[in-house]
Order: C-alpha cells, then sequence, then structure tokens
C-alpha cells in the first residue's frame, strides 16, 4: 500500500487538492498542472496510476493519453481519463497494452478510491480493499 504511486494530470488546482484530500491513505499522491510535466513525472517517477484530465490548456489530452499508452513505453501505469459525467462513467477498459479507464470528476470520494484501488491492482501493486 505504501508503496503505491499515483499521479493527477490535471490543470484545475482545486480538483488537484480534492484527489489529494480523497486519496489519502492510498499511497503517495503527486500532481502536475500541465501535460508536458506529467510525462515527464511519469518518466522519472514512474506512478502506478495516472489520472488524467484530457481538457489540458498546454497539450491536447488524446495526444498525451496516445504517448502514456504507446506500445514502445519503458514504463506502463493504469490510466483513469478523468471525464465530466456525460461520458463513460466509471468503467474499466482493457487497452491494447495496458489498462485504460474512466472516472467521473464528481465522482464521490468513496468511488475514486474504489476506482484508483482497482486500476492499481491491474498493474501488479495490490492495495487492501479496507483502505477503500
Amino acid at each position: 500500500m505504501a508503496g503505491t504511486r499515483i499521479l493527477v494530470i490535471d490543470d484545475d488546482r482545486s480538483f488537484i487538492r480534492h484527489m489529494q484530500t480523497a486519496l489519502r491513505g492510498l499511497g503517495e499522491v503527486r500532481a502536475t498542472t500541465c501535460g508536458v510535466d506529467g510525462l515527464r513525472t511519469v518518466d522519472y517517477w514512474e506512478p502506478d496510476v495516472v489520472m488524467l484530465d484530457l481538457l489540458l490548456h498546454d497539450v491536447d489530452g488524446f495526444t498525451l493519453l496516445e504517448r502514456l499508452t504507446g506500445p514502445d513505453r519503458r514504463h506502463r501505469p493504469a490510466v483513469l481519463c478523468l471525464t465530466d459525467g456525460l461520458g463513460a462513467g466509471t468503467r474499466h477498459i482493457r487497452g491494447p497494452y495496458w489498462p485504460v479507464g474512466t472516472v467521473e470528476r464528481t465522482a464521490p470520494a468513496h468511488q475514486l478510491r474504489r476506482v484508483v484501488l482497482h486500476a492499481a491492482s491491474t498493474c501488479g501493486r495490490q492495495l487492501s480493499a479496507a483502505t477503500a
């Protein structure tokens, strides 16, 4: 549990604070407000789960998602795309190379924790369900 790394890439600082509070105790949570820094952080910090806002100011989120999930990546985190609730909801999709899922930005803390627990478990890091 303590070794789990969660990276939030979102340009909304209040949402980042919300995520840091909601995910407290699941592992180490880091955040960045731009996609370029997020990609660099993935490369050197190697998080288990990346929570990605697809509507970033500096880079197209879908381009960033392609870079995070490409077949040539050395490190492969589970990726949870943050949605506004009009799209896929909270489902988990097995991508061609590793898991990509979605989670609603407005989901309550217990649901965010559950989705992150599931995503982390797909990457070989088992978290205690008691922490959810």
